[in-house]
């Protein structure tokens, strides 16, 4: 097939262990996130979800998370390569981008997305805004991020997320259709998403 589709259907495994499902020209994929296991080092977290024989991971790069951060990818991107660099043979598929609005967001951003560059991820996933955030203002937020994504070869996907903008379905639908190229990451309490007939709910990745 002309490109790879990816269908992300999350459900969670336990507290703050996600599971998504991708579907790539028919094969399924059972994907982890690091998060599982936030109070162990990163490469202890990889040695624990391969003796659980996971086989793909997404890597959780959070502000407040166990393991990289945002601030420590932009300011030294080698040690962050040389820390992803035993993966216990698990795959990295995607990276979860959190981080607050402050003035070094979009630069902490592509740090984050030359990371993913340089481990072959092509998928990154974003949190929307908090409720009462102007619209237009997250347009353009995601805008920014889209644009950076692609011309480091990656794409966004936004993250629904109770008590935040995308918890509902029509704000959700509607920024997609208001930022090309914006996927959707769906939660489990936001499947309702998954049946809207106007959410683009897929990603689709160039093939590398």
């Amino acid at each position: 097939c002309a490109l790879p589709i990816y269908r992300y259907l999350l459900a969670r495994r336990r507290a703050n262990c996600f599971l998504f499902c991708s579907e790539e020209c028919g094969d399924v994929i059972v994907c982890v996130s690091t998060e599982c296991f936030p109070e162990l080092p990163l490469a202890k977290a990889m040695e624990r979800l391969a003796e659980l024989e996971f086989t793909a991971v997404e890597l959780d790069v959070h502000e407040h998370g166990g393991h990289l951060t945002p601030a420590k990818v932009a300011a030294n991107p080698e040690a962050a390569i040389a820390e992803c660099s035993d993966l216990q043979r698990l795959r990295p598929v995607a990276i979860s981008f959190s981080a607050p609005e402050t003035p070094e967001l979009y630069d902490r951003f592509t740090a984050c997305c030359r990371l993913a560059k340089s481990l072959g991820i092509v998928t990154i996933v974003v949190d929307s805004s908090e409720l009462g955030t102007p619209f237009n203002g997250e347009i353009e937020r995601l805008r920014k991020m889209v644009a950076i994504a692609s011309s480091l070869g990656a794409v966004v996907g936004v993250k629904t997320t109770r008590d935040r903008m995308t918890q509902d379905a029509e704000t959700t639908a509607s920024l997609c259709r208001n930022v090309p190229g914006l996927g959707v990451r769906s939660e489990e309490h936001t499947s309702e998403l998954q049946s809207h007939s106007d959410l683009v709910c897929r990603l689709l990745l160039e093939k590398k």
